[in-house]
């Protein structure tokens, strides 16, 4: 029985890291500051967390949905509005609270990723990396 709930769980923990992603990508592209609940997002969606079997370990599917929607249209039309100067920047990024070294990672790699994923979702594929 718990390798069933771990099954079900896992999509609702895929939903979750790619808005832990999106708050964190407006972050770096400078729209907005991170959320009130990013430590939490953190907690249960970053890097390095196991997805856990329980579904009450995580945000309703309704509330994710909706909120990745929001967060998807704010971080398109941020994204429309840079300059080819503006994702070549390197990213101004802290470590992430568990991880021991900042990412070099620039915007453009984080943008195209994004862009990836939402043409991919429209498509009925899924976010690969």
């Amino acid at each position: 029985m718990p390798a069933i709930c771990a099954r079900r769980a896992a999509p609702v923990w895929i939903l979750g890291h790619l808005l832990l992603g999106d708050v964190y990508l407006s972050t770096l592209l400078g729209a907005d500051s991170l959320s009130d609940d990013f430590q939490t997002l953190m907690r249960r969606y970053g890097p390095g967390v196991t997805p856990a079997p329980a579904l009450d370990h995580y945000d309703a599917k309704p509330a994710l949905v909706d909120r990745l929607a929001a967060t998807g249209v704010r971080r398109l039309d941020v994204i429309r509005r840079l300059t080819l100067v503006d994702l070549s920047r390197t990213t101004p990024d802290a470590p992430l609270p568990g991880r021991s070294r900042r990412s070099v990672t620039t915007c453009r790699h984080w943008s195209a990723t994004r862009a990836i994923t939402a043409v991919s979702s429209r498509r009925g594929g899924g976010h690969t990396g």
